[in-house]
């Protein structure tokens, strides 16, 4: 098992990225965050730590797919990733 590294997103991309998304998991072992207080918050990680989880579930390319699906039919806050990760971490 691989351990799950924990990014800053470079300057030039945080330009770009909206504000209210603070961190994005990419893989089952990366994390990026906006910002160093986002990387060492203890609800932050937890929360993408599900998302790491739910990616070693379902395999990189079909949570991908359905994780855009989702949030493209029930929008970012009602994807139920995102239920299951604020759930299970308790971090909104």
């Amino acid at each position: 098992m691989s351990e799950v590294k924990h990014k800053i997103m470079p300057k030039f991309i945080c330009l770009f990225w909206p504000k209210r998304f603070i961190a994005i998991t990419l893989a089952s072992n990366l994390v990026c965050y906006r910002e160093e207080k986002w990387r060492t918050h203890e609800g932050c990680r937890a929360h993408e730590a599900v998302h790491c989880r739910q990616i070693k579930e379902k395999g990189w390319l079909k949570f991908m797919i359905t994780y855009i699906w989702y949030s493209i039919r029930h929008g970012y806050k009602s994807n139920p990733y995102e239920i299951e990760a604020r759930s299970e971490s308790k971090f909104p």
